[in-house]
């Protein structure tokens, strides 16, 4: 490999990265077209807020055993919280 360099050759380490995660990391900046550091975390607050919403919503729905609209039966088991 002497005068060649493999983009994803690391010194050494083995690269744990996926084939997806590097790709993903080229179009990031393909895509939004960053021009300084301020631009590039907007264009990451903007990825990743849509993922986390997602991953969120699913944790809430899955907590609450329906969808967020799910308007209907559930069975559910009352609890008294005071005495007569």
């Amino acid at each position: 490999m002497k005068g060649k360099r493999n983009e994803y050759y690391t010194y050494g380490k083995k690269d744990k990265r996926s084939k997806a995660s590097r790709v993903i990391a080229q179009v990031i900046p393909e895509e939004y077209q960053p021009t300084n550091a301020e631009e590039m975390q907007d264009a990451l607050k903007d990825i990743f807020d849509t993922m986390f919403e997602a991953i969120f919503q699913g944790e809430i729905d899955a907590h609450l055993g329906c969808g967020s609209n799910d308007h209907g039966y559930k069975k559910i088991k009352r609890k008294r919280l005071w005495r007569n």
